[in-house]
């Protein structure tokens, strides 16, 4: 179990800067695709069977990771790296 741990972590480590949503979880990525495209915190949750406070969680985490002050700078980030169509 630790090998598949080391495996992962090495993998994340490795992550490219070039392409910043590479840092993100799949669950954060999907959250982040959504909010790019202008869904409210309350419909992420829905959709995605979550609560909001969840959704909150993960969005504070990609802001974070991005190095995004708010929703519209991930907008923005997320259109060029084309995570978001326009």
């Amino acid at each position: 179990m630790s090998d598949a741990f080391d495996a992962i972590s090495a993998v994340k480590a490795d992550a490219s800067p070039a392409d910043p949503f590479s840092a993100l979880t799949a669950r954060e990525t999907e959250v982040a695709r959504r909010l790019a495209l202008g869904a409210k915190n309350g419909e992420i949750a829905a959709d995605l069977n979550i609560s909001i406070k969840t959704v909150d969680t993960h969005r504070s985490h990609i802001l974070a990771k991005l190095g995004c002050r708010n929703n519209v700078e991930l907008a923005r980030l997320a259109i060029r790296r084309g995570l978001s169509p326009l």
